[in-house]
């Protein structure tokens, strides 16, 4: 049969698979030169917060989570987070702009960690992301989103902090035993991070960290001492061998107010590595003893890891 003489609905069939063939084409060349966005290399962080800087939050959010899956987001993550917390307050996304600044606050890099610490402080004492002062001339709520009125705002919090705050701190600072210091850790690092979102210094706040960390420092490390003693003893204690009343010898063990002690202690302990971890913090802000503070880690550690051991033996 002949092209001429081929069945109209056959024809039509041909002739209408070209013309899809042919419309598909552009579609296909498109999408090839444009790529969908899995197909896309993730941006770099200086690509994201052009989109941040441009007002594109949105993109922003979507951009850092595809490079956030990335190895490369892996390793900046912490800027990441401070841009996505940024771009998520824009939003009015207050909780999870949280969320970020949760995970920015752990960076090793003190300037991030600190902006981090002060715009989640920040969130939590404002109402619909304005800070009113307490304390001080104006008491105007001050817009926390807004790059320009945002120090102002860390600023009257800084002030209303210190002000509150006041006898934790001076009692750290004074202090002979660990209480006081534990309790003036994280007003400490609260105001050190709100001057530094205020003013880009720490010159109100340095003296205040760096006494209370000397002190801290010499306190963590004679309780250690105590401490690494206690446990040492309630082994010797628990290994002691006793006749057990004529039914042979047995290992004395510990009874259970020694055991609850044990158990008070290995907290304890995790609240002092905490400490060291925080008094790291501040040590690597103001170039001062790292290395000890991680040997104080380490210790804390050790020792509770020690006193696990005599624990689990019961």
């Amino acid at each position: 049969m002949s092209a001429v003489e081929m069945p109209v609905s056959r024809f039509a069939i041909v002739v209408l698979v070209c013309v899809t063939c042919v419309m598909a084409f552009p579609s296909r060349r498109a999408a090839a030169q444009t790529g969908s966005p899995s197909d896309r290399p993730a941006l770099s962080v200086e690509e994201i917060r052009k989109l941040h800087n441009a007002a594109q939050y949105r993109s922003t959010l979507q951009e850092a989570a595809r490079t956030l899956r990335t190895p490369a987001g892996e390793s900046d993550k912490y800027q990441l987070q401070l841009i996505r917390g940024d771009a998520l307050l824009h939003l009015d996304d207050a909780q999870t702009a949280l969320a970020a600044y949760g995970v920015a606050m752990k960076s090793p890099d003190a300037k991030q960690s600190d902006v981090a610490r002060a715009m989640s402080l920040l969130i939590r004492n404002s109402q619909n992301l304005k800070y009113t002062p307490k304390k001080g001339g104006s008491t105007e709520p001050i817009d926390i989103v807004d790059h320009d009125s945002r120090p102002r705002a860390a600023a009257a919090l800084l002030s209303d902090k210190l002000a509150s705050d006041r006898k934790e701190i001076d009692a750290a600072l004074s202090a002979d035993n660990l209480k006081p210091i534990l309790a003036a850790v994280d007003p400490i690092l609260d105001v050190i991070a709100l001057e530094y979102v205020a003013t880009g210094k720490d010159e109100q706040t340095h003296a205040l960290g760096q006494g209370v960390a000397e002190r801290a420092r010499d306190l963590i490390s004679r309780e250690l001492s105590r401490l690494n003693d206690q446990v040492g003893q309630y082994q010797r204690i628990a290994n002691q061998i006793i006749d057990d009343g004529g039914n042979g010898v047995t290992r004395r063990g510990l009874i259970s107010t020694q055991r609850q002690e044990l158990r008070d202690m290995i907290d304890y302990l995790a609240k002092i590595h905490d400490v060291a971890e925080r008094g790291r913090q501040l040590a690597l802000k103001y170039n001062g003893a790292v290395d000890k503070w991680d040997g104080i880690a380490r210790d804390a550690t050790d020792i509770g890891r020690h006193a696990n051991d005599v624990l689990a033996a019961e």
